[in-house]
Parts: structure tokens; sequence; C-alpha cells
């Protein structure tokens, strides 16, 4: 029998599924920006949870990875997370653009309070 959730984990779902509702519009208008239609493309966001990280597939493919402290990762394979590549956290999505491939910042780190 499983008690509720901590508030720090409750936090830290609500931050992702407003990641992935972040990353998923942004990946539309991505799209519709270039000339795409949508209905060709999927650009669905889908978080899947793991035993030590959250998984963030756009379309069919692995995407992103977040820790258990919020931060944002690039991935090497799917299930594998490329260390270099890390892009902010759950608290800096706002000063990213993630319309592209991957996040690209759109403020000085500085500013982001990484």
């Amino acid at each position: 029998m499983s008690g509720p959730a901590s508030p720090a984990l409750a936090t830290l779902a609500h931050k992702i599924e407003v990641f992935a509702g972040v990353l998923q519009t942004a990946q539309e208008q991505g799209l519709l920006i270039k000339g795409y239609n949508l209905i060709n493309h999927n650009v669905k966001v889908k978080v899947t949870p793991g035993k030590k990280y959250i998984k963030v597939d756009v379309g069919g493919s692995g995407k992103y990875m977040i820790d258990a402290e919020g931060r944002i990762w690039g991935i090497k394979a799917y299930g594998v997370i490329h260390f270099g590549h890390q892009y902010g956290t759950l608290d800096t999505i706002q000063g990213w653009d993630w319309s592209g491939y991957v996040g690209i910042p759109t403020t000085p780190k500085e500013a982001r309070h990484e």
C-alpha cells in the first residue's frame, strides 16, 4: 500500500507536465512558422517515468531526460543521458526556445539562474 506522493514529487510532476505542454506547443509553432502542416508531422510529447530518470519523447523519438533535481538533459541513445548536453532546468524552461531540434537558450545563463 502506497501513501500519498510527497509535496516535492507532486511539484516535480507538475513541472514536468508544464514542460511537456510548453515543448509540444513550441514544436507545433516551429513547424507552422517553417510552413509545414501539423497533419503530416507528429510532434506529440510523451512523458515516460523510468527508474532513475523521466524520459520525454517528441513524436516517436526520444529527445530529453529529466533527473530528480529537475535538470533537463539531451540523450545519446534512447534512455541514455548525454551529460554534456544540459538544457536548463524545469524552473528555467521559459528562458529557452524549444521549437527546434534541441532547446536553444534565449536569455543569458546568469538570467536563467542555472
